[in-house]
């Protein structure tokens, strides 16, 4: 197995092991409209990063919230992992999340 093939081995796995992992008055991702949102990344945010040859790796806690992920079925959140309307979300010229 080559070391790309590795990675991403790794990063599947470290995706499985947050959709079991559960805390006492906490929802996952997929108790959300059925699990739509939930998908084999790290992060939903992490589904429109493009390159799994990352020098860096970026974790984010609470990309979006209870309130939001109950409410009416996100679109570009479904598609993209990320809320197009937030600053975080907005898209550069090479059509990958700014982040500030």
């Amino acid at each position: 197995m080559d070391s790309l093939a590795i990675k991403e081995s790794k990063l599947r796995e470290l995706a499985h092991r947050r959709q079991r992992t559960t805390r006492a008055g906490f929802k996952n991702i997929g108790d959300f409209h059925n699990g739509i949102y939930d998908c084999d990344f790290v992060s939903p945010y992490t589904k429109s990063a493009n390159n799994i040859e990352a020098d860096i790796m970026v974790v984010l806690q609470d990309w979006a919230g209870s309130n939001a992920l109950s409410g009416p079925i996100m679109e570009d959140v479904l598609a993209l992992g990320h809320s197009l309307s937030l600053c975080s979300g907005r898209l550069n010229p090479n059509n990958r999340p700014r982040l500030y």
